[in-house]
């Protein structure tokens, strides 16, 4: 194990001389350090989350990254505002909680839409078996201090508990009857524009793709009989509002607020670091995850298949006779048999036999191994033909050794600067590969780099001009490639001589 440990050290070293070499070790330490970043930071059931719809509910579509904003690029930002205080009142019997929040518009543009989550009730009100109804209010004061009612109605107690304690949170958004209401007595009091006019020329259209968030941050002007809308940056004042009878409270014995937790969302068109997709799954975190995911696959994959390969080309160059020729036969037979074929059958099979994506993806890898591990056989066979008529393989057998300690303490040792450089070179195949499949439709359910860029080629569409979508997976798998690649390049000068004095 010492000679290993010192042979692996001694490469190192060599690789380390070489520029390349250097770039390409520098690089596969960021990448290890990326992967235990990503396996610290992204939540565990992120297979769960990154496919359910319903997780990414309030974040924007289709968003390009929040860097956008310092090339020039107006996007409205996207702002989660925790709530954690309020103001109350009390009026005929009812008393109000009173939640505000602030937003910015600072660019040339509109938000997608605003949502209210209750995340936590006071425990009081979530243990009370009392159905009451209670009066609910979300209003959006703009920078020209007009109001825009957003949501108001009644909900449920019953309502609110029972999603809180299933869910983890319940999700208030604007409500497009309201809202555009209120925005046809607004564009009525500021332009002059009959209610009438505005109902049968435009609310159609608001319905329509939730453009009547739009209105809600715009001003108005007229063009002849044409409605004109703009961007109003400013400053922008949310207020949620929840009415509940005194008299429940004063049953209940509640002093403080009924809700503990509160968050208002103002959702942007910018989000992140990568930005996100046509679900508004954040492409960072998708992108993080796929560094040890990739390199799980690469290197799990490259190493089983290429030492597989290499043990069995020894053994048969070694021992030859009938062992040899089972294990070439069967070579001939692998390298014969068309492998994205095989693979894209295996892939539909897995996918409906298995319900967890770790064992889809380990099947996936596991197949790959079995296919792939005859070319390294065939030539460590010739090496190895090669390295037993040596004169020290000779002398080791005449001073009485055996032959498992002539092929692990003699040959094998030998073939391995072989067997590293052509680690190193199966690793960006191994990653293609699973990309590949993606692409082609064979989905094991965790988000990898392949994955991403599969979602970004089904909606290819939408993608054309979404390039945060398509760009950070597609060169995280370049940078990936070009590592294990210079590292391999380096490693050839230890394989061949020849090669130390170019």
């Amino acid at each position: 194990m010492k000679e290993y440990i010192k042979s692996i050290a001694t490469w190192i070293n060599t690789v380390w001389q070489y520029n390349l070499g250097r770039i390409g070790l520098i690089l596969l330490l960021a990448i290890v350090a990326l992967s235990f970043i990503a396996l610290a930071v992204v939540p565990s059931d992120i297979s769960i989350k990154w496919n359910n719809p319903k997780e990414w509910a309030y974040t924007p579509k289709l968003a390009p990254p929040d860097w956008v904003a310092f090339i020039g690029i107006q996007r409205a930002p996207h702002a989660v505002i925790n709530v954690p205080r309020y103001s109350t009142y009390e009026e005929a019997g009812i008393t109000y909680y009173v939640y505000r929040a602030i937003y910015n518009l600072d660019a040339n543009d509109y938000p997608q839409n605003i949502a209210v989550v209750i995340e936590k009730l006071n425990p009081l009100v979530t243990k009370s078996a009392m159905d009451i109804s209670l009066k609910i209010s979300l209003t959006l004061e703009r920078p020209d201090n007009n109001i825009v009612t957003l949501y108001s109605g009644a909900k449920q107690l019953s309502e609110l508990v029972s999603v809180i304690q299933q869910e983890s949170e319940y999700v208030l958004f604007t409500d497009p009857s309201t809202t555009i209401s209120s925005i046809r007595d607004l564009v009525s009091s500021i332009t002059g524009m009959s209610k009438i006019e505005f109902s049968q020329k435009y609310e159609p259209q608001l319905t329509a793709g939730a453009l009547y968030i739009k209105y809600c941050f715009s001003k108005f002007s007229l063009s002849g009989n044409e409605l004109r809308i703009s961007p109003l940056e400013g400053t922008y004042r949310i207020q949620f509002s929840i009415a509940i009878p005194t008299k429940y409270l004063v049953e209940l014995g509640l002093r403080g607020s009924p809700i503990e937790s509160l968050s208002i969302i103002v959702v942007g068109d910018r989000y992140g670091y990568l930005g996100t997709d046509y679900l508004g799954r954040d492409i960072a975190l998708g992108v993080l995850y796929g560094f040890p995911v990739g390199l799980l696959i690469g290197v799990f994959a490259a190493t089983v298949s290429v030492f597989m390969g290499g043990v069995l080309g020894v053994v048969s160059g070694y021992y030859g006779g009938l062992v040899d020729e089972v294990i070439q036969r069967f070579v001939d037979v692998l390298g014969n048999v068309p492998l994205l074929p095989i693979m894209i059958l295996i892939g539909a099979i897995v996918q409906q036999v298995f319900e967890s994506p770790w064992l889809r993806l380990l099947m996936i890898v596991v197949v790959y191994i079995a296919f792939s591990w005859g070319g390294t056989a065939i030539i460590t066979r010739t090496m190895t033909l090669s390295i037993k008529a040596e004169p020290f393989v000779e002398a080791a057998r005449a001073l009485g050794a055996g032959s498992a300690r002539i092929v692990f303490r003699h040959i094998l040792p030998n073939v391995m600067p072989y067997l590293f450089a052509s680690l190193v070179f199966a690793v960006p195949g191994a990653i293609l590969l699973e990309a590949g499949l993606s692409v082609l439709g064979i989905y094991h359910g965790l988000p990898t780099w392949g994955s991403i860029l599969a979602s970004a080629e089904e909606y290819r569409g939408v993608a054309m001009y979404a390039w945060w979508w398509v760009l950070p997976p597609g060169m995280s798998m370049a940078l990936t490639s070009f590592t294990f690649i210079a590292l391999g390049i380096s490693i050839e000068t230890i394989v061949d001589p020849r090669l130390r004095g170019r």
